[in-house]
Protein backbone atom coordinates (compact mmCIF):
# COMPACT_ATOMS: atom_id res chain seq x y z
CA UNK A 1 0.00 0.00 0.00
CA UNK A 2 1.33 3.73 -0.78
CA UNK A 3 -0.08 6.56 0.84
CA UNK A 4 0.67 10.04 -1.07
CA UNK A 5 -1.21 13.44 -0.45
CA UNK A 6 -3.86 13.87 -2.83
CA UNK A 7 -5.90 16.99 -4.07
CA UNK A 8 -9.21 15.73 -5.62
CA UNK A 9 -11.89 17.54 -7.19
CA UNK A 10 -15.41 16.65 -8.61
CA UNK A 11 -18.43 18.70 -10.18
CA UNK A 12 -21.70 17.41 -9.98
CA UNK A 13 -24.31 19.44 -11.97
CA UNK A 14 -27.42 18.36 -10.46
CA UNK A 15 -30.84 18.32 -13.00
CA UNK A 16 -32.89 17.06 -10.24
CA UNK A 17 -36.84 17.74 -10.46
CA UNK A 18 -38.47 18.37 -7.03
CA UNK A 19 -35.05 17.50 -5.05
CA UNK A 20 -35.34 20.85 -3.50
CA UNK A 21 -36.37 19.84 -0.46
CA UNK A 22 -34.48 22.57 2.38
CA UNK A 23 -37.16 22.64 4.89
CA UNK A 24 -39.89 20.66 6.69
CA UNK A 25 -41.72 20.17 9.17
CA UNK A 26 -41.59 17.50 12.03
CA UNK A 27 -44.55 16.45 14.46
CA UNK A 28 -44.58 13.82 17.56
CA UNK A 29 -48.09 11.32 17.51
CA UNK A 30 -48.99 9.65 19.95
CA UNK A 31 -51.54 7.00 19.70
CA UNK A 32 -53.13 3.64 20.57
CA UNK A 33 -55.39 0.55 19.09
CA UNK A 34 -58.08 -1.18 19.70
CA UNK A 35 -55.75 -3.57 21.69
CA UNK A 36 -54.66 -0.74 23.92
CA UNK A 37 -50.78 -0.89 22.39
CA UNK A 38 -49.02 2.22 22.17
CA UNK A 39 -47.06 3.70 19.40
CA UNK A 40 -44.90 6.96 19.18
CA UNK A 41 -44.92 8.63 16.00
CA UNK A 42 -42.39 10.55 14.31
CA UNK A 43 -43.52 12.76 10.93
CA UNK A 44 -41.13 14.11 9.14
CA UNK A 45 -43.39 16.58 6.90
CA UNK A 46 -42.06 18.06 3.59
CA UNK A 47 -44.86 18.41 1.41
CA UNK A 48 -48.36 16.65 0.79
CA UNK A 49 -47.01 14.19 -1.16
CA UNK A 50 -43.67 13.62 0.15
CA UNK A 51 -43.44 12.65 4.25
CA UNK A 52 -42.49 10.06 6.46
CA UNK A 53 -42.95 8.62 9.46
CA UNK A 54 -40.86 6.48 12.23
CA UNK A 55 -43.38 4.20 14.52
CA UNK A 56 -41.84 3.27 17.54
CA UNK A 57 -43.30 0.63 19.86
CA UNK A 58 -43.20 -2.43 21.80
CA UNK A 59 -44.52 -5.97 20.83
CA UNK A 60 -44.16 -8.89 23.32
CA UNK A 61 -41.74 -6.83 25.00
CA UNK A 62 -39.57 -6.54 21.72
CA UNK A 63 -38.52 -2.97 20.47
CA UNK A 64 -39.71 -1.99 17.15
CA UNK A 65 -39.36 0.33 14.39
CA UNK A 66 -41.49 1.31 11.41
CA UNK A 67 -41.01 3.19 8.57
CA UNK A 68 -44.20 4.27 6.81
CA UNK A 69 -44.34 6.78 3.70
CA UNK A 70 -47.16 9.11 4.14
CA UNK A 71 -49.03 11.95 1.36
CA UNK A 72 -52.15 13.87 2.49
CA UNK A 73 -55.23 15.13 1.18
CA UNK A 74 -58.06 17.60 2.11
CA UNK A 75 -61.66 17.27 1.71
CA UNK A 76 -65.28 17.59 2.30
CA UNK A 77 -66.88 14.25 3.63
CA UNK A 78 -70.65 13.20 3.31
CA UNK A 79 -72.01 15.02 6.25
CA UNK A 80 -70.34 18.70 5.09
CA UNK A 81 -67.36 18.29 7.72
CA UNK A 82 -64.03 19.91 6.45
CA UNK A 83 -61.31 17.28 7.05
CA UNK A 84 -57.59 16.82 6.53
CA UNK A 85 -55.88 13.05 6.22
CA UNK A 86 -52.63 11.26 5.88
CA UNK A 87 -52.81 8.29 4.40
CA UNK A 88 -49.76 5.78 5.27
CA UNK A 89 -48.26 3.24 2.44
CA UNK A 90 -45.05 1.07 2.54
CA UNK A 91 -44.49 0.19 5.63
CA UNK A 92 -40.83 -1.20 6.48
CA UNK A 93 -39.36 -2.30 9.43
CA UNK A 94 -35.87 -0.76 10.51
CA UNK A 95 -35.56 -2.91 13.00
CA UNK A 96 -34.74 -6.25 13.02
CA UNK A 97 -38.44 -8.66 11.98
CA UNK A 98 -37.52 -12.28 12.80
CA UNK A 99 -41.19 -13.06 13.51
CA UNK A 100 -42.24 -11.66 9.61
CA UNK A 101 -44.74 -9.66 11.03
CA UNK A 102 -46.46 -7.37 8.62
CA UNK A 103 -47.64 -3.47 9.75
CA UNK A 104 -50.67 -2.26 8.71
CA UNK A 105 -50.48 1.78 7.39
CA UNK A 106 -51.98 4.18 9.89
CA UNK A 107 -54.40 6.72 8.68
CA UNK A 108 -54.30 10.08 11.14
CA UNK A 109 -57.58 12.51 9.98
CA UNK A 110 -58.17 15.42 11.29
CA UNK A 111 -61.81 17.29 11.46
CA UNK A 112 -61.88 21.10 11.49
CA UNK A 113 -63.94 22.69 14.04
CA UNK A 114 -66.55 25.66 13.21
CA UNK A 115 -66.99 26.39 16.74
CA UNK A 116 -63.88 27.10 17.77
CA UNK A 117 -62.43 27.53 13.60
CA UNK A 118 -59.38 24.92 14.95
CA UNK A 119 -58.78 21.49 13.68
CA UNK A 120 -58.97 19.05 16.20
CA UNK A 121 -56.61 16.33 17.52
CA UNK A 122 -56.66 14.05 15.07
CA UNK A 123 -58.13 10.16 15.07
CA UNK A 124 -56.42 7.36 13.76
CA UNK A 125 -57.03 4.18 12.24
CA UNK A 126 -55.67 1.36 10.32
CA UNK A 127 -58.73 0.49 8.74
CA UNK A 128 -58.44 0.95 5.18
CA UNK A 129 -62.50 1.35 4.76
CA UNK A 130 -62.48 4.32 7.10
CA UNK A 131 -64.97 2.92 9.05
CA UNK A 132 -65.58 5.99 11.50
CA UNK A 133 -66.52 3.33 14.10
CA UNK A 134 -63.12 2.62 13.90
CA UNK A 135 -61.48 5.65 14.58
CA UNK A 136 -59.85 6.60 17.55
CA UNK A 137 -58.68 9.64 19.15
CA UNK A 138 -55.09 10.04 19.29
CA UNK A 139 -52.83 10.83 22.92
CA UNK A 140 -51.06 14.03 21.86
CA UNK A 141 -50.33 15.54 18.76
CA UNK A 142 -46.95 17.95 18.89
CA UNK A 143 -45.68 20.00 16.34
CA UNK A 144 -41.79 19.90 17.38
CA UNK A 145 -39.17 22.56 17.47
CA UNK A 146 -35.79 20.92 15.78
CA UNK A 147 -34.02 23.25 18.48
CA UNK A 148 -35.46 21.41 21.47
CA UNK A 149 -34.84 17.62 19.72
CA UNK A 150 -31.83 15.91 21.03
CA UNK A 151 -29.61 13.28 20.12
CA UNK A 152 -31.38 10.50 22.22
CA UNK A 153 -34.73 11.46 20.66
CA UNK A 154 -33.51 10.81 17.33
CA UNK A 155 -31.94 7.82 17.97
CA UNK A 156 -35.05 6.28 19.65
CA UNK A 157 -36.48 6.09 15.50
CA UNK A 158 -32.95 6.37 13.51
CA UNK A 159 -30.00 3.86 13.19
CA UNK A 160 -26.55 5.53 13.71
CA UNK A 161 -25.32 5.27 9.93
CA UNK A 162 -28.98 6.05 7.95
CA UNK A 163 -29.00 9.24 5.46
CA UNK A 164 -32.20 10.42 7.54
CA UNK A 165 -30.77 9.96 10.55
CA UNK A 166 -27.57 12.45 9.65
CA UNK A 167 -29.99 14.91 7.94
CA UNK A 168 -32.34 15.32 11.01
CA UNK A 169 -29.07 15.83 12.97
CA UNK A 170 -27.76 18.72 10.85
CA UNK A 171 -31.48 20.43 11.21
CA UNK A 172 -31.60 20.12 14.75
CA UNK A 173 -28.14 21.73 15.21
CA UNK A 174 -26.66 18.59 16.33
CA UNK A 175 -23.44 18.05 14.27
CA UNK A 176 -21.41 20.75 15.53
CA UNK A 177 -17.79 20.21 14.09
CA UNK A 178 -19.17 20.92 10.30
CA UNK A 179 -18.68 24.72 9.26
CA UNK A 180 -22.10 25.43 6.81
CA UNK A 181 -21.89 29.32 5.79
CA UNK A 182 -24.40 30.41 3.23
CA UNK A 183 -23.69 33.95 1.34
CA UNK A 184 -25.48 36.12 -0.60
CA UNK A 185 -28.57 34.15 -0.29
CA UNK A 186 -31.02 36.73 -1.68
CA UNK A 187 -33.61 35.88 -3.93
CA UNK A 188 -31.48 33.96 -6.14
CA UNK A 189 -33.03 30.76 -7.72
CA UNK A 190 -29.57 28.89 -7.64
CA UNK A 191 -26.67 28.02 -5.18
CA UNK A 192 -23.10 27.19 -5.82
CA UNK A 193 -22.51 24.45 -2.88
CA UNK A 194 -18.66 24.09 -1.78
CA UNK A 195 -18.21 20.41 -0.25
CA UNK A 196 -14.37 21.42 1.35
CA UNK A 197 -12.75 18.53 2.88
CA UNK A 198 -9.50 19.30 4.26
CA UNK A 199 -6.90 17.70 6.83
CA UNK A 200 -5.63 20.81 8.24
CA UNK A 201 -3.93 19.07 11.35
CA UNK A 202 -2.24 16.32 9.24
CA UNK A 203 1.85 16.71 10.67
CA UNK A 204 2.93 16.78 7.08
CA UNK A 205 0.63 18.37 4.64
CA UNK A 206 -1.31 20.37 7.21
CA UNK A 207 -0.09 23.64 6.74
CA UNK A 208 -0.56 23.47 2.83
CA UNK A 209 -4.36 21.70 2.85
CA UNK A 210 -5.06 24.93 4.84
CA UNK A 211 -3.81 27.21 2.78
CA UNK A 212 -5.56 25.58 -0.49
CA UNK A 213 -9.08 25.64 2.09
CA UNK A 214 -8.65 29.23 2.17
CA UNK A 215 -7.93 29.82 -1.48
CA UNK A 216 -10.21 27.48 -2.61
CA UNK A 217 -13.44 29.30 -0.35
CA UNK A 218 -12.24 33.07 -2.02
CA UNK A 219 -12.36 31.10 -5.10
CA UNK A 220 -15.72 29.67 -5.35
CA UNK A 221 -17.36 32.39 -4.00
CA UNK A 222 -16.26 35.03 -6.56
CA UNK A 223 -17.13 32.46 -8.95
CA UNK A 224 -20.30 32.31 -7.50
CA UNK A 225 -20.49 35.75 -7.72
CA UNK A 226 -19.78 35.84 -11.09
CA UNK A 227 -22.32 33.97 -11.93
CA UNK A 228 -25.14 35.27 -9.69
CA UNK A 229 -26.03 32.97 -7.77
CA UNK A 230 -25.71 31.90 -3.52
CA UNK A 231 -23.03 30.21 -2.56
CA UNK A 232 -23.00 27.86 0.23
CA UNK A 233 -20.08 25.91 1.89
CA UNK A 234 -19.46 22.99 4.06
CA UNK A 235 -16.10 22.31 5.61
CA UNK A 236 -14.89 19.38 7.04
CA UNK A 237 -11.71 19.88 8.26
CA UNK A 238 -9.17 20.04 11.95
CA UNK A 239 -10.55 18.17 14.47
CA UNK A 240 -13.47 16.95 12.73
CA UNK A 241 -11.65 15.43 9.68
CA UNK A 242 -13.43 11.98 9.57
CA UNK A 243 -14.82 10.01 7.39
CA UNK A 244 -18.54 9.72 9.59
CA UNK A 245 -18.09 13.80 9.26
CA UNK A 246 -17.85 13.39 5.74
CA UNK A 247 -20.72 11.34 5.50
CA UNK A 248 -23.09 13.09 7.57
CA UNK A 249 -22.17 16.61 5.85
CA UNK A 250 -23.14 14.65 2.30
CA UNK A 251 -26.27 13.41 3.79
CA UNK A 252 -27.28 17.04 4.79
CA UNK A 253 -26.83 18.42 1.27
CA UNK A 254 -30.36 18.97 -0.54
CA UNK A 255 -29.26 20.86 -3.93
CA UNK A 256 -32.42 22.40 -6.04
CA UNK A 257 -32.83 21.47 -9.54
CA UNK A 258 -30.33 24.33 -11.12
CA UNK A 259 -27.99 24.09 -8.44
CA UNK A 260 -23.84 23.27 -8.90
CA UNK A 261 -22.33 20.73 -6.52
CA UNK A 262 -18.47 20.40 -5.53
CA UNK A 263 -16.80 18.17 -4.18
CA UNK A 264 -13.25 19.00 -3.16
CA UNK A 265 -10.91 16.34 -1.30
CA UNK A 266 -7.55 17.53 0.38
CA UNK A 267 -5.75 15.04 1.87
CA UNK A 268 -3.70 11.60 1.78
CA UNK A 269 -4.46 9.23 -0.69
CA UNK A 270 -3.57 5.57 -0.79
CA UNK A 271 -4.24 2.40 -2.67
CA UNK A 272 -4.24 -1.23 -1.70
CA UNK A 273 -2.19 -3.38 -3.51
CA UNK A 274 -4.35 -5.26 -4.95
CA UNK A 275 -6.58 -2.43 -6.31
CA UNK A 276 -7.43 -2.43 -10.06
CA UNK A 277 -8.95 0.61 -10.96
CA UNK A 278 -7.21 4.28 -11.92
CA UNK A 279 -8.22 6.30 -8.56
CA UNK A 280 -6.36 6.70 -5.23
CA UNK A 281 -8.89 5.88 -2.28
CA UNK A 282 -9.28 8.84 0.17
CA UNK A 283 -7.70 8.35 3.71
CA UNK A 284 -10.17 10.27 6.30
CA UNK A 285 -8.40 8.98 9.16
CA UNK A 286 -8.28 11.63 12.22
CA UNK A 287 -4.68 10.25 12.99
CA UNK A 288 -1.79 8.61 10.82
CA UNK A 289 -1.16 6.21 13.60
CA UNK A 290 -4.80 4.35 13.41
CA UNK A 291 -4.66 1.38 10.73
CA UNK A 292 -6.34 1.98 7.50
CA UNK A 293 -9.65 -0.37 7.49
CA UNK A 294 -12.65 0.34 4.81
CA UNK A 295 -14.12 1.98 7.64
CA UNK A 296 -11.69 4.63 7.25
Amino acid sequence: MKRAPSFLVFTLLFQLIGSSVHSQSLYEIKFSDKQKNTYTGFLVFFNETNAYMRIAYYYDNIYNVVSVSYTSRNGVNRTGDRYSMLTGYNPIYITDNKANRSYNPDYFIWFFNNTTQKWDTPYTTDDSLLNPNNYIRVSSYTQLNPKNITDDYLRQFFGNYEQQYFSLKKMCGLTTDNTITTYNNGNKSSTLHLVLIANTNDPTIGTGCASDETNLKNEFRQVADALGVSFRQYIVDGSSFSKENVVSTLNSLYPGSNDIVLFVYRGHGFRWKDQTNDWPRMDLRPSSYADITENS
